[in-house]
């Protein structure tokens, strides 16, 4: 294997195509890996993920993230050197400068202080420019008139309501839902076409990705099958079917944590399992990658800003910022608010819209990770709708105006009413959605034959994609 001489700068990577960068980069595996591994640095591979690893260099460009997901994976169940520095590299190309920190830390550690004297510059170097980057980040945030400042959270009031009537009412018709999804097959039950009809929307909220209306409906009839795609939307940030099944298997999955937590007693609610959901959430989309296969964006699943030491902010008019809870207290922030959650839980069990539309907005003010908090908080409010009978919260994604104008009410006005209203309309109209979505037989019929004999697009390879989640139970 050659060794290019190049000198190492991972801000400098992001431009560049992943593939190209990893293979590129071996210039400081070369440095460091020619006086332990002789032969080259995958030498240094254990036999089973010397393997895993060179399939994984097999994978066109748009397979991107799946190779970061594959790596990921070695550096778990084979941490080395080698692979160390092979997802540090990616971790930097991704703007995710604290996790690449902490790996080239204890890669040096591994090979020792002194062993290496040009990788030593290179970490020095890095931790200063980490340095000045958590610095600018402080200043940004303070810097600036024209915006909407963070406030700290504010405790639960119970001022206002949605309706007993209403609520009543579509408590009921959620039990008889229920009640049929016992009696009659799961997979088809309207039920279980409102967990799918969740997932979807929820992605399509935060454009995770873009599909056609008609491929939203397939999906959500027939299960997660790649087949069930027919088109992506102009723009999608996902053009490949498998990651979006993937991503919905994961949301699915998210929710039935959700169920689990909802179940227990006494309930559990702490930043641990917090992040184990985020983690969870994000499995399969933590890796924003371009059509051309170019690595944009690595979010940490599971990772609080705090950690990351990352602030952040929205435009929401061209001069008004709206800031969100700097990173140095986010941890405290989210752990009071959790806390209350646990106790208004028990508390005000029988105000589950007001406690869903009191979360849901407190943790958006305090945006405890760099992506995925819109996902997250809706789960969260789920919780109160789940234990108190109700279906969980689904938003859908043809509502995301109305959606976003009743939240901002909410942060700056604290109209958790009017939310509350809103969540029950949503809840209610996703009701009648999934109700409408009845499997078709010729239709559906023609996507599981395409299932069967994997016959949609992009699937040169097989894929454990040919079955559907497994029903929520509860």
């Amino acid at each position: 294997m050659s060794t290019p001489s190049a000198q190492t700068n991972p801000a400098h990577l992001k431009s560049r195509n992943t593939l190209t960068m990893i293979v590129n980069n071996l210039r400081l595996g070369g440095l460091i890996f020619s006086k332990h591994t002789p032969n080259g640095p995958c030498t240094h591979l254990h036999p089973d993920a010397y393997e895993e690893y060179v399939a994984s260099l097999w994978c066109s460009e748009r397979d991107t993230s799946y190779i970061v997901y594959t790596w990921e994976n070695l550096l778990q169940r084979f941490p080395c050197p080698y692979l160390l520095l092979l997802v540090g590299d990616i971790y930097a190309c991704g703007g995710q400068f604290t996790g690449a920190l902490a790996l080239y830390r204890e890669l040096q550690s591994c090979i020792g202080l002194g062993a290496d004297q040009v990788f030593d510059a290179f970490l020095t170097d890095f931790q200063s420019r980490c340095l000045k980057r958590e610095q600018k980040h402080i200043d940004m945030w303070a810097l600036g008139t024209d915006k909407e400042e963070w406030r700290s959270w504010t405790p639960f009031t119970s001022a206002g309501g949605t309706g007993q009537p209403e609520e009543d009412s579509l408590r009921g018709r959620w039990s008889q839902l229920r009640l049929d999804n016992v009696q009659h097959s799961m997979p088809t039950s309207v039920v279980q076409r409102y967990f799918r009809l969740l997932c979807v929307d929820t992605n399509l909220l935060e454009s995770v990705f873009s599909i056609c209306s008609q491929s939203g409906e397939n999906l959500v009839r027939t299960g997660f099958f790649a087949s069930a795609i027919s088109s992506f939307s102009l723009g999608s940030r996902m053009g490949d079917r498998r990651e979006v099944i993937d991503v919905l298997r994961d949301t699915h999955e998210a929710l039935r944590m959700v169920y689990m937590v909802s179940g227990s007693r006494p309930i559990r609610i702490d930043t641990p399992w917090l992040c184990q959901l985020h983690t969870l959430l994000l499995k399969s989309c933590h890796v924003s990658v371009s059509l051309t296969g170019e690595l944009n964006q690595y979010i940490a699943p599971g990772v609080l800003r705090s950690s990351t030491k990352t602030n952040v902010a929205i435009r929401k008019k061209p001069r008004t910022l709206v800031q969100f809870c700097p990173f140095d207290q986010v941890a405290e922030q989210l752990k009071g608010i959790l806390l209350h959650l646990e106790r208004l839980l028990i508390d005000h069990a029988d105000k589950p819209f007001l406690i869903a539309s009191w979360i849901h907005t407190e943790f958006i003010v305090c945006h405890p990770f760099e992506d995925g908090n819109g996902r997250v908080a809706r789960l969260l409010a789920s919780i109160p709708l789940t234990m108190a009978g109700f279906p969980p919260l689904s938003v859908p994604a043809h509502m995301k105006e109305q959606y976003f104008e009743v939240l901002t009410e909410a942060r700056t006005r604290g109209a958790l009413g009017s939310l509350a209203k809103f969540m029950t309309v949503c809840v209610q109209s996703s009701i009648d959605r999934a109700q409408a979505l009845v499997p078709s037989n010729a239709e559906d019929e023609a996507i599981m034959d395409a299932v069967e004999f994997r016959l949609f697009p992009g699937d040169e390879f097989p894929t454990d994609a040919v079955t559907d989640v497994a029903p929520i139970d509860f």
